[in-house]
């Protein structure tokens, strides 16, 4: 698992930011997080819900600001195939991928660790996506989840709906009760959510800083993480 598959790839990366320089996605963590509750969040998650006008309101780098049509909600069936070209045309041209995240969504999702899904939509398109599927931590699992992949669609990015995914994604695991989220991606993107590097948290072969951890209850692990094995799977 590389950077890019974590990294928000709202045009390649972060504005003013430059993508980490770690090994790329062939290079994945291959240990077993057991079994879940196959999409029991995504089931529940809350209806579909517009951008805010906070995301609209007019932008300072010349990029069209989130148009009001676009609506948050979790994938249906008939999104599969629409959820994969999103996922496809969003790391086409990364220079950190092999062009498997879409098969690693598809992964997850027939596994049962596609445990969040959500996707942007406008106008009965859909533009945007994100998964969440549980990590666990020195082999145990502990209510954690890593964000990732997070897609948007060519045209649209740049224009808040990464931001918005990330928001809607965050929100449903602590409405779940998950204690925690991990992502491998840019700091100074992903700070704006309240991640950070913390060396309590681990991900071996990926630089420290940009293996970052958001706690959502009292306390954070300590130990090594590991993603489900859907990202260790060759291409």
């Amino acid at each position: 698992m590389g950077p890019a598959l974590c990294e928000v790839v709202d045009a390649q990366g972060v504005a003013g930011a430059e993508p980490p320089s770690s090994p790329g996605v062939a290079e994945r963590v291959v240990r077993d997080v057991g079994p879940v509750d196959a999409l029991a969040v995504n089931r529940t998650v809350a209806p579909a819900r517009t951008a805010s006008a906070a995301r609209r309101r007019r932008r300072t780098d010349g990029k069209p600001p989130m148009s009001a049509r676009v609506t948050v909600r979790p994938e249906r069936v008939q999104d599969v195939a629409a959820i994969a070209a999103v996922v496809a045309a969003a790391f086409a041209n990364h220079p950190r991928s092999d062009g498997s995240e879409p098969r690693i969504v598809e992964r997850l999702r027939a596994r049962g660790a596609l445990v969040v899904s959500l996707v942007a939509e406008e106008e009965s398109a859909i533009v945007g996506h994100v998964a969440c599927s549980p990590v666990s931590v020195d082999g145990r699992t502990c209510g954690w989840f890593g964000l990732g992949p997070l897609s948007v669609s060519p045209a649209h990015q740049r224009r808040g709906v990464g931001r918005a995914l990330v928001d809607e994604a965050l929100s449903t695991l602590r409405a779940h009760g998950a204690r925690g989220c991990v992502v491998l991606g840019n700091a100074a993107y992903y700070g704006r959510f309240g991640f950070r590097a913390d060396p309590a948290l681990r991900l071996p072969g990926f630089p420290e800083e940009h293996f970052l951890a958001l706690v959502f209850g009292a306390s954070m692990p300590s130990g090594v993480v590991a993603y489900d094995p859907s990202f260790a799977a060759a291409g």
